[in-house]
């Protein structure tokens, strides 16, 4: 006789599902319909996930969506099916420049590394995915708050900006210098800012004028020539053109991998317009929150739904 499930754990299982076929996301009220479960037992699970970061809740509606922490969970499945397009690209980023190279989103203040294509050098930055390491102590880090105004940066770091090295930048206007100048257009960059000896350089990927993730090629320090640097920021910006073109609409291609891709920033852009747009309402509620809490301005990770859809394509 099979051995009856564990309650809790069918029911955490339970949520996920439910709340990643949800296109709209769900309220705990609507979960506890779906379930045939009392809020009350519903609510303590999807308060630690919510905390876990495995869903995020949207302040304006309450309905809740697939978080960041699920990525690490469908990563290893089906992710580079979606991701395939990406994935190419980087591969031949790091076929000219053979520099380890990466991609990521931006999680509350921290970088969360979403892929990597690693050098073929014997020495090279060693990394894996699903790592996170401050926004403002990495170029990757920094192409990415360079999507956010100086006041919501500022918002995200209200104790000051972490420091990983000697070299970090912990002064927030030196640190929004440099997002001004990758807003119009410079390459990030950091020079052993989170690590000794090894430097990087980044580009954000915007959607619709919306930055959505950023792209690095990272270097040790005693490879980094001038035609090396040279080098690596044309390969950058070729490569972002490259993936923005990929997250650009074109019916015709929607069924092929480049427009599964386009449907999964979809759904990543909307939750993060939502959230963008709830700031300001925020600021006049009764629940203690404003537009400067830092769990306003997360851009949510690549969802176990999404993956799902590619993954059954």
């Amino acid at each position: 006789m099979a051995q009856e499930q564990h309650r809790t754990t069918a029911r955490i299982l339970d949520i996920f599902e439910q709340v990643s076929i949800s296109e709209e996301g769900l309220t705990l009220t609507a979960l506890a319909q779906r379930l045939s479960a009392p809020k009350s037992s519903l609510f303590p699970i999807v308060h630690t996930m919510e905390e876990r970061r495995y869903l995020i809740q949207d302040y304006g509606t309450g309905r809740y969506q697939i978080g960041p922490g699920a990525l690490i969970l469908g990563a290893s499945f089906s992710a580079r099916k979606g991701m395939e397009p990406v994935f190419d690209v980087m591969r031949q980023v790091v076929a000219v420049c053979q520099e380890t190279c990466q991609f990521g989103i931006l999680d509350r203040g921290e970088v969360f590394y979403v892929a990597k294509e690693d050098s073929p050098q014997a020495i090279r930055m060693i990394s894996r995915v699903g790592t996170r390491l401050p926004a403002n102590a990495t170029a990757l880090g920094k192409a990415l708050l360079s999507g956010h105004t100086d006041q919501e940066v500022r918002g995200l770091y209200p104790e000051g900006l972490p420091k990983l090295s000697q070299r970090t930048i912990t002064d927030m206007d030196e640190l929004l210098d440099q997002l001004r100048a990758i807003r119009e257009g410079a390459v990030a960059t950091e020079w052993e800012e989170s690590t000794d000896q090894l430097a990087c350089w980044a580009v954000p990927l915007r959607k619709d004028g919306r930055v959505f993730a950023a792209l690095s090629v990272s270097i040790p320090v005693f490879r980094c020539g001038e035609e090396k640097i040279a080098q690596v920021a044309q390969c950058l910006c070729t490569a972002q053109s490259q993936i923005e073109k990929l997250a650009e609409f074109d019916e015709e291609a929607e069924d092929k991998p480049a427009g599964r891709f386009r449907n999964h920033l979809q759904r990543l852009n909307t939750m993060y317009w939502r959230m963008d747009e709830n700031a300001d309402s925020l600021n006049s509620a009764d629940d203690g929150l404003s537009a400067d809490d830092p769990t306003l301005w997360t851009l949510p990770a690549l969802s176990i739904s999404a993956m799902k859809q590619i993954s059954t394509d």
